[in-house]
């Protein structure tokens, strides 16, 4: 399967908090007349380490549904919970749905009427039975807590059908909704039931259980129409395998339960009349609030909260239905003909088709008075699949992540030479035909350098507009570029030598890469543009000829950012493939240009941060343009849906917990005017000009304009005094 082109043994994994690991120092007094002298060197300092609780997610508590009976249509529910604080009593909440196999469709065997405000229209909503405060439920004498579904202090008999814990409401759009609420959620002794228990008080737990109508534990029969793990990547808790976001006051924290109220029988009364009700289906809600559709509800407004992958509500095609729906038999779906009763599926093209001829008479079935089709098949296809192209798609960038580019050599990487690059493009250890693949004038190679273990690229600018940090760069060309015997090994060589500031024995690398900021940048293999993933290798600055190279020291779980990024486009770039590449020039010693030098640097562990911090700890992110020119981080609402607070989201093998500052550089401050150290660098990154919080740092590090430099902290001179308190 696809799902979410997670592949992780060829990405190189992306250093946001801490660097790779050292290199010794190479030759050359200034890289250029070969004698051997140590450049540089650095103290190893002990790693400030963090253990913050508030950085740490928060679990829940581990419950389980170890028993269901079923008596006379009567449910008793027995479930366990460890770890309360309180072991005599529980406050929780229950909820109870039928599968309807013939709609594709839970529907809640509790149902009631809503309004949310005076003059709302009285609508159709699922509903829960809630155990709390006097109503709590006593433990057992074993601890477990046992009680049978009731109302109004009677057991509730659901072979009488779904029930009505609140009276029912009439009218025009009301009526045959309950007629079919009665139909499909009439008693099925074959039916499966789900079963939820949810948490009501302090303490976080949900337990889930599906069942037949005679109790016995079954599967889930929508087990593969969504990943678990899709909801996860973004909105995810992790440790617990369940999500964490705000809704229902957080009371929520399982995406299987979302549908058992979230389905075709419920809707919402601030945004009904009395002829037209919204739905909150999960299908509607989903796809228009990540489809970036303004998605009033609750009297509240979803708008523009953008689904990260630009593949998705953003003109670019709707690929990433692999995104969430991890099995493709889920996104085949044939396509009904207009009229044909099932007017379910035709609402899912105007969740996100809201323009006309794509609109709200669609569901009604008069997309025909427009078509003159009776069919959508007979204009789209047959399928979802064939009319997205979707699989075409996904078989694409799958195909791009099978080739990757292979170092075999670099000489003369060092000030004052033209380095010489040799590389191929292998696919399963087997190097391509370069030539047959028109790889030239598609990629281009880089070699960086820094300071102490990271990097810089001080000294080199690779345009006119006050931009810093990225590498020297040359064009794969047949004017830079030779390709040996059997067109399978290429050598590259640089059209200019390399700044002085590339000293030989400074920890360096080399980056191939598609051209940047084209929308060239790939090799065409049977017809398709394939991208292949970018390289990043890196070793000492030599004159002499480097083999080996090293990796960058594993601090991100790359995958982590492509579940939710699958097909992001930066730079006309691909995430799945080049986002390895971006700390080529986004690195501690990034600027942006002049036009939005009050943003300063472009680190990518700075902008990820900041990106990700809006709307907790910072306000906005200006990216490349000044606020007046409408490039803001805010007025895109980028919220990121989990907390910031949970880091392991994104890092790996602890490494949110330490910084070694000999490995990890500051930013430059703002304005370039000195450089922050790199704790600060990381606070700063998310608590952006709050009151105090600069003064803060400037009392025990190098303050929000920078004191030091790159050179200072690589060296081991400066020392932050932030693990003092904060241990």
């Amino acid at each position: 399967m696809l799902h979410k082109l997670k592949n992780t043994t060829r990405y190189l994994m992306i250093a946001l908090v801490a660097l790779a690991a050292g290199f010794a120092t190479g030759c050359g007094s200034d890289g250029k007349d070969g004698v051997t002298t140590v450049i540089h060197e650095y103290k190893e300092l002990e790693p400030a380490t963090f253990n913050v609780p508030g950085h740490e997610p928060r679990q829940l508590l581990p419950s389980e549904i170890s028993e269901v009976t079923v008596t006379n249509g009567e449910f008793t529910v027995t479930f366990t919970i460890d770890g309360l604080e309180d072991e005599s009593e529980v406050g929780v909440e229950f909820t109870l749905a039928k599968y309807v196999a013939n709609e594709s469709d839970w529907i809640s065997m509790l149902q009631r009427n809503r309004i949310y405000a005076s003059g709302d229209e009285n609508v159709i909503r699922a509903s829960n039975l809630r155990m709390e405060g006097a109503n709590a439920l006593s433990a057992n004498a074993d601890g477990s807590f046992t009680w049978t579904i009731s109302h109004g202090g009677s057991a509730i008999d659901f072979t009488q059908g779904a029930y009505w814990t609140h009276t029912a409401p009439t009218g025009a759009v009301a009526d045959p909704i309950v007629t079919s609420i009665n139909t499909h959620g009439a008693w099925d002794a074959d039916a499966v039931y789900r079963i939820g228990v949810t948490s009501r008080q302090g303490e976080r737990f949900t337990a889930v259980a599906y069942v037949n109508g005679s109790g016995a534990f079954v599967d889930n029969p929508t087990a593969t129409d969504t990943a678990l793990l899709s909801c996860i990547d973004c909105h995810g808790d992790r440790g617990n395998g369940l999500t964490a976001f705000g809704a229902h006051s957080d009371r929520r924290h399982d995406p299987q339960l979302c549908a058992s109220c979230h389905n075709q029988w419920t809707f919402d009364s601030s945004n009904s009349t009395d002829t037209a009700w919204a739905p909150v289906d999960m299908m509607t809600m989903i796809h228009k609030i990540h489809g970036d559709t303004p998605y009033p509800i609750a009297e509240s407004t979803y708008g523009e909260i953008r689904f990260p992958d630009w593949a998705f509500g953003r003109g670019n095609g709707p690929q990433n239905c692999a995104a969430c729906h991890v099995s493709g038999d889920n996104w085949n779906i044939t396509v009904p003909a207009i009229g044909d009763g099932n007017d379910v599926n035709i609402s899912n093209c105007i969740t996100c088709h809201t323009d006309a001829p794509f609109n709200a008479t669609v569901a009604q079935g008069d997309h025909t008075a427009n078509t003159g089709q009776a069919s959508c098949g007979a204009c789209h296809g047959q399928n979802m699949d064939a009319i997205h192209s979707i699989t075409p798609t996904l078989s694409a960038i799958q195909a791009a992540n099978d080739y990757v580019f292979v170092v075999h050599s670099v000489e003369k990487a060092v000030a004052g030479q033209a380095p010489v690059v040799k590389w191929s493009i292998e696919k399963d250890g087997v190097a391509i035909d370069l030539a047959a693949a028109a790889a030239l004038g598609n990629f281009e190679v880089a070699i960086g350098w820094g300071a102490g273990d990271d990097f810089t690229n001080d000294g080199f600018s690779r345009g006119t507009n006050g931009a810093q940090g990225h590498p020297q760069f040359v064009s794969v060309t047949a004017d830079t570029t030779t390709l040996g015997t059997g067109n399978t090994i290429a050598t590259t060589t640089f059209a200019e030598s390399l700044v002085d500031a590339a000293e030989a024995g400074r920890y360096g690398y080399v980056t191939i890469m598609g051209t940047f900021n084209t929308a060239s940048g790939g090799i065409t293999i049977d017809g398709e543009n394939i991208k292949p993933n970018t390289y990043v290798g890196t070793f000492a600055l030599a004159a002499s000829k480097v083999e080996t190279f090293g990796e960058r020291r594993q601090i991100v779980d790359t995958a982590s950012c492509v579940g939710c990024h699958t097909d992001v486009y930066r730079h006309h770039t691909r995430a799945n493939v080049d986002i390895v590449g971006c700390i080529a020039c986004h690195n501690a010693g990034s600027l942006s240009r002049d036009a939005s030098a009050v943003q300063g640097t472009v680190d990518l562990m700075y902008i990820v941060h900041a990106i990700h911090g809006l709307g907790e700890n910072r306000d906005k992110f200006e990216r490349r343009y000044a606020a007046a020119d409408g490039f803001m981080y805010r007025d895109y609402s980028v919220n990121y849906p989990n907390t910031i607070a949970d880091c392991t989201a994104c890092h790996m093998n602890d490494s949110h917990k330490a910084v070694d500052t000999g490995k990890r550089l500051g930013v430059i401050a703002n304005y370039n005017e000195g450089v922050n150290l790199p704790h600060m660098s990381t606070c700063v990154s998310c608590h952006a000009d709050e009151t105090g919080t600069w003064e803060h740092f400037s009392m025990i590090a190098a303050g929000k304009v920078g004191k030091g430099s790159h050179t200072d902290l690589a060296a081991g001179n400066a020392r932050e005094a932030c693990a003092m308190c904060h241990e």
